[in-house]
């Protein structure tokens, strides 16, 4: 019963590991896409242009990457079992939820609270 506690407690180790890393390789994308979103109106209809035709805008690079980020991350973050990790797990899902509208440096919140967990 006690090795069953114990490698429960051994893989939410390390789901929060992986969620900790993915967090932070989340925080860039999301910050290009709410920086961009901030100054567009902004600009000028030349500027504009300019980045609807660079590469990385035309392939949603940064969206992509946001999006597979909160995929693996929603999987993860439901597969923390233990009841400690209760409020975590609920306060990341949601994040995740409403990830295209929250400010990015809410993911340096959620980090400082999974590293107490840790």
């Amino acid at each position: 019963m006690l090795s069953m506690f114990s490698q429960t407690a051994q893989r939410d180790r390390e789901t929060l590991a992986h969620i900790e890393t993915l967090l932070e390789e989340l925080w860039g994308p999301m910050r290009f896409l709410a920086d961009l979103n901030a100054v567009w109106p902004s600009l000028t209809a030349e500027q504009r242009k300019e980045i609807e035709e660079s590469r990385t805008y035309r392939e949603q690079h940064h969206r992509h990457l946001a999006e597979e980020s909160v995929r693996q991350l929603v999987t993860l973050a439901e597969t923390l079992k233990s009841y400690k990790h209760r409020t975590l797990r609920q306060e990341v899902v949601e994040f995740l939820r409403s990830w295209e509208t929250e400010e990015p440096d809410k993911i340096k919140v959620i980090l400082g609270v999974l590293r107490k967990h840790h």
